[in-house]
């Protein structure tokens, strides 16, 4: 039941500290962690698709995360 508080509080981080930047990186590490927070929720599931669609959520999450931490070198 607390497992997707950890992430829940990531996004409330992110999206609070990182609103004035004008680069994209924040927002898209911010709909990554959506996306795993998604895939947490499916997986807290007892039910096999809810398994199948969780694990594609962190799939797309972490896709996600390489794009935004790639776009992070280009910023520097």
């Amino acid at each position: 039941m607390l497992k997707p508080l950890p992430i829940i509080l990531m996004i409330y981080y992110i999206h609070s500290k990182n609103s004035s930047r004008d680069h994209l990186m924040p927002r898209f590490i911010e709909i990554g962690l959506i996306f795993s927070l998604v895939g947490d929720l499916l997986l807290m599931s007892n039910e096999d698709t809810s398994f199948i669609v969780g694990t594609v959520f962190f799939m797309i999450a972490h896709i996600i995360y390489i794009l935004g931490f790639k776009m992070g070198d280009q910023i520097k």
